[in-house]
């Protein structure tokens, strides 16, 4: 079962110290694109403490390379789009996102 998680959900919960949720209640395969974890890993987007919890969860993730988009927005941003076309074609279990 393949949980595909944004950046949000992933902030909020590193803010929290509950990244542990999504493995345990949603499951151990998570994967994170990596324009995902490229922006969760920016420096204005979290503090210290939050950055080494996202580093230590993203070390235990999948990340993926993947950058198509197969659904056009105006609202959504390209990780948001991408993130989403990713877990559609992978028919992910679950998505993990905060639109």
């Amino acid at each position: 079962m393949i949980v595909v998680c944004d950046a949000s959900p992933l902030i909020f919960l590193a803010k929290l110290d509950r990244l542990d949720l999504i493995s345990r209640i949603l499951g151990p395969e998570v994967v994170i694109l990596q324009c995902v974890a490229s922006e969760v890993t920016v420096a204005d987007k979290a503090d210290r403490i939050e950055s080494r919890r996202l580093l230590e969860f993203l070390q235990a993730s999948r990340i993926v390379d993947f950058n198509e988009s197969a659904y056009p927005s105006g609202r959504l941003s390209a990780s948001d789009r991408q993130t989403l076309t990713y877990a559609i074609r992978n028919q992910a279990a679950w998505l993990l996102a905060d639109e």
